[in-house]
Order: C-alpha cells, then structure tokens, then sequence
C-alpha cells in the first residue's frame, strides 16, 4: 500500500473531508499519478515516488490533462490553456487557445509541445516552448 502525502500548510491538497474532494488519474505512461483536488494538484512518479505539488487554478480535474517532459523535469497542465512548471513547483508559463481546447498534445523534446487544435473544417497543429510560451514555426 502506498500513501501519498498531501501539503500540510493548508494552500491545497487533497482534504478527504472536505467537499470539493479529489480525484485521481494515471498517465498514459502507466509512469506518474495525479491527484487534483482543492485547487491544487500533485503527480507521484510510481516508480520513485518523487513528486511535484502544483498549486491550479479552481476547477482542475482530470478532465485537464497532464503531460511529463521525456526528461522528467517538466510537467504541462491543460486543456483550452497550457500551464507548465519545473518538478521543483516553479510556474513557468501560461498559454491558450480561446475558446477551442486541444484534441493531443504530445512531447517532441525536453521542452518543445505539439498541439492539434479543431478547427472550423479540420485540425491544425501547432508547437510550442513550454518554458517561454512561444509558438514555433
């Protein structure tokens, strides 16, 4: 059996008593779980069980994804915007696609995304750098 610590200074976390309650999700991976609760979200790599603290905007739930760099020292939330962070719970930036949310997103290195957004009459994709913000190419 393993636990999962949660913050002790009360700026998030998973409070079982509480009435937001939190939910859990695996990567695709089968590498990292996520706990997203009380607006603030943490990721355990299964075989380490080293772990980031994120603290999220409200709403965060497993409905928003999240991704882990191949380098493990990035972790990328999402869905209609893409919040990034260091494993050391640093925010490094923040950007979205208005209204339109993601259908994939994938890691094409350390710190390059690739996004394929609907649109009207098809997808388009786009890449990104997760630590900047900036839309390559």
């Amino acid at each position: 059996r393993i636990r999962f610590p949660v913050q002790e200074d009360r700026r998030g976390g998973c409070y079982f008593y509480s009435t937001i309650g939190c939910e859990m999700d695996i990567s695709d991976d089968g590498q990292w779980i996520y706990v997203y609760g009380n607006s603030s979200m943490s990721a355990w790599n299964i075989d380490t069980l080293a772990h980031v603290y994120l603290p999220v905007q409200s709403g965060y739930r497993t409905r928003h994804h999240a991704y882990v760099s191949p380098n493990q020292q990035y972790i990328v939330v999402g869905r209609s915007a893409i919040h990034s962070w260091t494993f050391e719970g640093e925010e490094l930036t923040t950007f979205g696609f208005g209204a339109k949310t993601f259908l994939s997103l994938e890691f094409i290195d350390e710190t390059t995304i690739e996004v394929i957004i609907p649109t009207e009459t098809a997808t388009e994709t786009h890449r990104y750098n997760i630590v900047t913000g900036e839309q390559l190419g």
